[in-house]
């Protein structure tokens, strides 16, 4: 699974340059946040230790209705770069509780209930990557501003990680960035 692929650090690396709509401090909160999920939804070894019970699968990715074609014929996913093999509640992620209702009801079983605020969190970390494209695209800007403005208020991880005590990862934590895993107040700090 590829969540935060190489492309995002690119962009959060970008925004060094450009201040306007991400400042420097909550640049570092996303490296950190990228460097502290990937382990776990970039790898499904990961998941599988620290969300037991989580079933990899084929997801789209970037599932928005708006890459779903209506045509005569019926309904045609498009967009599908991002298809990899993740958990399913990756695809439903950012679209509202309706959505994850509708997936629980298709797939006959509940969503993990840690796993969808994970998801959300490594979306929030990707629109603050595609900050960076805000001076290429600027309408971007405008329909962004709500997101940031909901990953600024969110917990780092989304709060997933909480409950983590043995699992071991080398981000750095940059200063003032509240740290959701006891591992990794425990690695900083011996540093």
């Amino acid at each position: 699974m590829h969540p935060l692929d190489e492309c995002v650090t690119a962009m959060l690396d970008a925004l060094r340059y450009d201040t306007t709509h991400v400042s420097p401090t909550d640049r570092d909160r996303a490296l950190w946040e990228r460097a502290t999920i990937l382990p776990v939804l970039g790898d499904e070894a990961g998941c599988a230790d620290l969300l037991p019970g989580t079933r990899p699968q084929p997801v789209h990715g970037d599932p928005p209705a708006y890459n779903v074609l209506r045509t005569p014929d019926g309904p045609y996913d498009a967009d599908l770069e991002h298809l990899c093999v993740g958990p399913v509640e990756w695809d439903p992620t950012v679209a509202g509780p309706e959505v994850v209702t509708a997936y629980e009801r298709a797939s006959d079983r509940p969503v993990d209930a840690e796993l969808p605020a994970l998801c959300e969190a490594a979306r929030l970390v990707q629109l603050v990557a595609w900050s960076a494209m805000v001076p290429q695209q600027p309408g971007l800007g405008d329909g962004m501003s709500p997101l940031l403005e909901l990953w600024l208020a969110s917990e780092p991880c989304g709060g997933a990680l909480g409950r983590c005590s043995t699992w071991n990862h080398t981000a750095v934590v940059p200063r003032g960035t509240r740290q959701p895993c006891r591992a990794a107040a425990r690695s900083t700090s011996a540093r």
